[in-house]
């Protein structure tokens, strides 16, 4: 993970989607990853570069179909025939799409007209909240708001929470309007840093510092109950969560501090004390084949799941240990978040992945334990794998000026010059070699390079129609298809291969659903390869615009520089001619060691263009003139 980059990872209670954060000196991202299906990326926005993030949340939202669906169902009409009418029930039931992307199976239509999903609500340093969508590529709404919001919590119907900070205030906002819908101060705690909504009341909050408080919206601006603060543990409430099962439990962990301490709120007292291994990050809940876990992110990586956490102690001093741990193999890489998925293959079981980060790629990893015994497990978080599909995401990697670029290992042109064959013949054997070799590899890397160093058409052409079989060609379509969806820049020369593998054998390969899914991983990453087409053929001439001007700018100096040096030469060269007539007129006379040049006398003492040049002889004239006025003035004659 790049140094310079902060990542935090937000999974919806659905377990539908991943929301990260990609946070750099200078620029931020917010990146949205479907989960239902294979792991992809379904938005992907960046704020301005002023923006900072102060606080995040999913919101549950709904929205009549009607609304939703109005400008996609005129454009169906248009398509279908005049005489079919849709039915309401149909009309209900429709496939909602926005701004050309569909929704890919992750939207619900409930049979009352509406939609269900969930909102990505973020807060700013400054006040304003921006709604995302998965299924959108521009923000939802923003709300205006004047200062800082320290902690949101989603609530249902479009509602969500904050705390502000500044004011002490609670206000409720809905994700649909661009303002709060209401303020109420909360003056009993002026350090709360939490907030979270009990689900057995609309009205009732919990809010926290490093006391836990439980407040009645209508009774504010004090709270209704006051947890007494533990012995021993005074650091600030870091997480609250609420068990599935009971909502009566909740459970809290403090900062630099190892004990989780669970609570009954109908009883307002402690129940049980869970101890972790290092201190906690943060607390999650999960339900997973009927048996509710409390899992505890732990500060060193790693994870404890409780399975008893609700079991009230019979000691004072009794605390519960962890049922499972997991641990990463490689300290750089922590595990972030987990999730459920429904295993396809076995009805009613659910799988439980975890999510880490290779640089600031996110990587899936099954979690396989046993969850009768329990114990210490061990994820391999030094291989790049995806639901233990060994599918790796579209990696993406950041220099040192945190700018990022798609990375691939490179192929010499000596290896492609190793490959390179004339015929058709001696490519199938080359193929058949890796694709029938019983010696498995991890990057099938002698393949590629194979295929790389011969793309001539008809070579390509004439080995997938008539050398390779059926069999042959969907393997290869599948090891190619994974390689371009990882480094679709650097792929250039697969490209060919795939495109005669379509023509030829697409009816076999879309029959498979697994290639199915290869087919839509590969569109999106050739997609976001064609991203920023755009901008860099409208930067590309921009830089040829420059390069033009620069260009006939120097032309133009050169010119200029040519004009002077040609005027100042016939300048010097007409100056020397007065000189040489002047001198052939008089002759060159001395005077000592002086030339004629060294008489010249300048009148006014300046050299400018009304100066007037006299000679000696002119001199000798005046100055005979001068005493011969003297003289008369003195009466000499």
């Amino acid at each position: 993970m790049s140094g310079t980059t902060t990542i935090n990872s937000y999974i919806d209670p659905s377990n539908k989607f991943l929301a990260i954060t990609l946070d750099r000196p200078n620029r931020i991202q917010i990146r949205i990853y479907g989960l239902e299906k294979e792991p992809e990326l379904v938005s992907d926005f960046e704020l301005d570069s002023e923006d900072r993030i102060s606080c995040i949340c999913w919101c549950l939202g709904l929205e009549k179909v009607e609304a939703a669906a109005e400008k996609q169902e005129k454009k169906q009409q248009q398509q279908e025939t005049k005489n079919r009418k849709r039915s309401h029930d149909e009309k209900n039931n429709s496939i909602v799409k926005r701004n050309g992307n569909d929704d890919n199976g992750y939207r619900n239509s409930n049979n009352g007209g509406s939609i269900d999903n969930y909102y990505l609500v973020v807060c700013l340093e400054q006040g304003d909240i921006l709604i995302f969508s998965p299924f959108q590529k521009d923000i939802v709404n923003k709300i205006s708001n004047e200062s800082k919001i320290i902690s949101l919590v989603g609530k249902s119907d479009n509602f969500f929470y904050g705390y502000e900070l500044n004011s002490n205030t609670i206000k409720k906002f809905s994700i649909f309007q661009n303002k709060a819908i209401w303020g109420k101060s909360f003056t009993q705690d002026k350090s709360i840093n939490l907030i979270k909504f009990l689900p057995q009341d609309n009205d009732f909050l919990l809010l926290s510092s490093n006391c836990l408080y439980i407040v009645d919206i209508k009774d504010l601006p004090k709270a209704l109950h006051r947890f007494p603060v533990p012995r021993g543990h005074t650091s600030k409430i870091t997480s609250i969560v609420l068990s599935l099962e009971n909502q009566d439990i909740i459970a809290t962990s403090r900062e630099n501090d190892n004990i989780i301490h669970v609570y009954s709120i109908s009883k307002k007292n402690n129940i049980s004390i869970l101890e972790t291994s290092s201190n906690v990050n943060f607390l999650k809940i999960i339900m997973i084949n009927n048996t509710e876990y409390l899992i505890a992110f732990l500060k060193d990586g790693n994870l404890n799941f409780f399975k008893d956490f609700k079991k009230i102690k019979k000691a004072k001093n009794d605390l519960i240990k962890a049922f499972i741990e997991i641990e990463s193999n490689y300290n750089d890489n922590f595990l972030k978040d987990v999730y459920i998925k429904s295993n396809k293959q076995q009805q009613k079981r659910d799988d439980l992945y975890a999510v880490w980060y290779d640089d600031i790629n996110p990587v899936f990893e099954k979690i396989e334990f046993d969850e009768i015994k329990g114990g210490k497990f061990i994820i391999n978080t030094k291989k790049d794998k995806v639901n233990g599909n060994e599918k790796i995401l579209p990696k993406i990697n950041q220099n040192e000026n945190g700018q990022e670029f798609f990375k691939s290992p490179s192929i010499d042109i000596e290896d492609k010059d190793e490959y390179h064959v004339t015929t058709s013949d001696e490519l199938y054997q080359h193929l058949k070699e890796q694709l029938d070799s019983k010696t498995t590899t991890t990057d099938d890397s002698i393949l590629f390079k194979i295929c790389d160093s011969n793309i001539s058409e008809n070579i390509v052409k004439t080995t997938v129609l008539t050398k390779l079989s059926t069999d042959q060609s969907l393997q290869l379509f599948t090891k190619l298809s994974q390689k371009i969806s990882e480094q679709p820049s650097e792929s250039s020369g697969l490209s060919i291969w795939l495109k005669f593998l379509l023509l030829v054998h697409g009816n076999s390969i879309i029959k498979s659903e697994d290639n199915l899914s290869i087919l839509k991983n590969l569109r999106s990453s050739l997609l976001d390869s064609t991203k920023y087409l755009s901008n860099l053929i409208a930067l590309q001439g921009k830089l040829y615009l420059l390069k033009s001007q620069l260009q006939l700018r120097n032309e133009m100096t050169q010119l200029s520089l040519n004009v002077s040096d040609e005027e100042e030469s016939d300048a010097i060269e007409e100056e020397d001619d007065e000189v040489e007539d002047i001198e052939e007129e008089n002759g060159p006379k001395q005077n000592g060691n002086a030339t004629h040049e060294s008489t010249l006398v300048y009148l006014n003492g300046e050299a400018d263009d009304d100066t007037v040049y006299l000679d000696a002889d002119d001199v000798e004239d005046a100055e005979d003139a001068e005493d011969a006025d003297d003289a008369e003035e003195d009466g000499e004659y």
